[in-house]
């Protein structure tokens, strides 16, 4: 069974809400385009895809690293993010989670997380990357009590017990091979 996601799309509405609060001007009336540039990213094409059309509906200037574009394609919207003429990237973790840079942006809003942490800690440092001047926000939208929300929660249980087990010199050296 496939599940393409369709408007309404509450993770569409509360990206548009972040990208409202970044984007207007003193009053809220206007769009400023290029102002806080954002990067949207999940695992699902669909699910980036579906923010980015909302978002462009809105008048937002959007791009998209996704599966299924050419490495050409990819790299317009890359320059284009990065030389501030667009408000927003959608990114598939797949298709753009790794050896790209996105530094124009300081927030990240992580429509749905990879389930593999290291897939979203790689995603993450598309924006924490050498020449980033400013400091990262990186947001997460997630329905509490779900399937979604346990999973973070298993996920950051194994980042704390790897973190504490690395400590341990003695351990890293026997998991190594370094003991002797």
């Amino acid at each position: 069974m496939r599940v393409t996601p369709k408007e309404p799309c509450w993770k569409g509405e509360a990206l548009l809400e972040i990208m409202g609060e970044l984007h207007q001007d003193d009053e809220g009336t206007e769009i400023q385009h290029g102002h806080r540039p954002v990067v949207a990213a999940a695992p699902y094409r669909q699910l980036v895809m579906l923010a980015g059309i909302m978002a462009e509906r809105k008048g937002y200037k959007v791009g998209y690293i996704v599966g299924g574009m050419t490495d050409k394609q990819r790299t317009e919207a890359r320059h284009r993010f990065q030389g501030n003429e667009l408000d927003l990237i959608c990114v598939s973790t797949g298709a753009g989670g790794t050896g790209i840079t996105l530094t124009a942006a300081d927030t990240m809003v992580f429509l749905a997380r990879p389930w593999s942490m290291v897939e979203a800690l790689q995603m993450e440092d598309r924006i924490h990357r050498r020449g980033q001047l400013k400091s990262v926000n990186i947001i997460d939208l997630e329905t509490r009590n779900s399937v979604e929300s346990r999973v973070r929660e298993a996920l950051r249980d194994k980042m704390h017990n790897l973190a504490e087990l690395v400590q341990d010199r003695r351990m890293v050296e026997e998991f190594l091979g370094g003991g002797k």
